[in-house]
């Protein structure tokens, strides 16, 4: 499971036109106060496929068929007809650099390009042809890699239950895995340029990954807050509604940040 990271996203600015963008941007099933990502950049429908290791034994499959290594080896239209696909014209040079940034989209070295011809499975071929036609045209095999580029964390917004604060003052509240959405609000920023969009975030790590940014006007202003410092816990408590003291943290003597009594901590 990865760590959660909890968003806070306030709109200011006309009340009518903030309306108009909480309605643009809501996550149709949950409704106003969320965030739906696939409504500020939209993951393309054929990435939303499997991702794991049946992910790297299709790709395999497919491009052990298509290899140029291997058309020596067996008859072409008779494989183009066992497999009911179209096998590419590729040289050697094209074929490997293909299969070398698969490899490194995949972020592995293991996957096999030269299974013999009857080792080869239909549905396996199949599949491995979706993902390596993803690879062509969106530079990755599913949904993960994309999302992980282009919203900045590999899942859409979630969080949204009965014990997050409730959606007032046009702010939103939402969870992410592991980093906060960036290209996402910067998009939004972009998209909705009349308002101002504050973003704050904090890791669940109390003390860690935590963060503001303002967008006014056309302009990005970052506010840089460092690790394991007095605002990052006083960020995080506020994000995630807890009570540092209660939970055993004190404030150093030098002010600089808090550390940690477990004699103190009053939630066990």
């Amino acid at each position: 499971m990865p760590n959660h990271v909890m968003n806070k996203v306030q709109f200011i600015g006309d009340q009518k036109r903030i309306d108009e963008i909480l309605e643009a941007i809501k996550v149709d099933d949950i409704g106003i106060g969320s965030l739906d990502f696939n409504k500020v950049i939209p993951m393309p429908e054929c990435l939303n496929v499997e991702s794991g290791s049946r992910t790297d034994e299709a790709i395999s499959h497919y491009m052990s068929l298509i290899s140029p290594y291997g058309h020596c080896i067996w008859n072409i239209p008779q494989a183009e007809f066992e497999f009911g696909i179209k096998i590419p014209e590729i040289t050697v040079s094209q074929y490997q650099d293909l299969w070398n940034d698969i490899c490194k989209e995949r972020h592995t070295i293991f996957l096999k390009n030269s299974l013999p011809f009857h080792q080869l499975k239909k549905d396996l071929v199949l599949d491995g042809e979706k993902y390596v036609n993803n690879f062509k045209q969106y530079q990755h095999t599913t949904w993960y890699g994309w999302s992980c580029e282009h919203w900045g964390t590999k899942w859409n917004s979630y969080g949204y239950k009965e014990d997050c604060p409730k959606f007032e003052n046009n702010i939103i509240y939402f969870e992410t895995a592991w980093n906060p959405p960036k290209p996402v609000i910067d998009k939004l920023a972009k998209m909705f340029p009349d308002v101002t969009i504050e973003h704050s975030w904090a890791d669940e790590d109390s003390g860690y990954n935590t963060g503001k940014t303002t967008y006014t006007k056309g302009k990005k202003i970052n506010f840089a807050i460092k690790d394991n410092t007095k605002e990052s816990y006083e960020l995080y408590a506020k994000l995630w509604n807890e009570d540092l003291e209660h939970n055993g943290y004190r404030l150093t003597e030098d002010g600089k940040t808090y550390k940690y009594h477990e004699e103190l901590d009053k939630r066990w």
